[in-house]
């Protein structure tokens, strides 16, 4: 993506995920200066997004206690 505010190109990943039973959507934008990193930044961000949910859900079961 190119734009008068940089001066390098910027790389811009737009995922969807859709719930297939309740057609529910969740947008994620990622960017990088980098335009090589395109795999390497949907695979670190799907694993960042994986330990947040998991995280949640450990918070939510009360199996996580903080002190």
């Amino acid at each position: 993506m190119l734009h008068e505010c940089f001066a390098d190109p910027l790389n811009v990943v737009i995922l969807v995920k859709t719930n297939l039973e309740s057609g529910v959507r969740a947008h994620a934008v990622l960017f990088s200066s980098d335009l090589k990193l395109t795999d390497t930044l949907i695979h670190y961000y799907r694993l960042r997004f994986k330990s947040s949910s998991t995280s949640a859900t450990l918070k939510n079961s009360g199996a996580w206690r903080t002190s």
